[in-house]
């Protein structure tokens, strides 16, 4: 590989580290074509995108980045996903390959900065999707209020019951 293609390659992985908000370390040491086919056709509708590279230019590409805590992971084969969005849609993806197939194994996993280790993978992947969050939190959010009004209408309902029973009652 020529210097100026290496520098192309460094910039392009820099680039990626700066705008995603997760990355996945992986070895994907052992997958067939196909699947490795599957996985990127997934990562790619789910705003994600694999990547493989000497690791000598992510190791540059992270440092240049500011990222230096995945440098100790970069070692052996490593693919890595970068995730442009909801962290852990990528990580069902994953952990459902994870237990299908057995593959690929999960080195390590940042999210917007913070380290964990691939092992924790079956935590986020059970972690309902942003939008269901956000969607529950709301729900949590209006609840009261919704029971106040209902509590405040039916009495309305119940006085307004009582004085026309009233009138009935007179009117008789």
């Amino acid at each position: 590989m020529l210097r100026v293609d290496k520098e192309k390659t460094v910039n392009e992985l820099k680039e990626k580290l700066g705008k995603s908000k997760s990355l996945f370390l992986a070895d994907f040491t052992g997958l067939k074509v196909s699947e490795i086919s599957q996985l990127r056709r997934n990562f790619r509708e789910n705003k994600a995108e694999f990547r493989v590279a000497k690791n000598t230019l992510f190791r540059l590409a992270a440092k240049q980045a500011g990222i230096d805590t995945i440098l100790n992971y970069l070692d052996g084969p490593v693919g890595i996903v970068f995730g442009y969005d909801d962290p852990t849609v990528l990580a069902k993806l994953l952990h459902e390959s994870i237990k299908k197939i057995e593959k690929p194994k999960i080195k390590i996993f940042l999210i917007e900065g913070k380290l964990y280790s691939g092992t924790e993978i079956r935590k986020l992947a059970l972690i309902p999707p942003r939008d269901l969050l956000l969607a529950q939190i709301i729900a949590n959010m209006n609840a009261p209020i919704a029971n106040l009004i209902a509590t405040l209408d039916g009495t309305i309902r119940e006085f307004v019951a009582t004085v026309d029973g009233i009138a009935n009652a007179k009117a008789k």
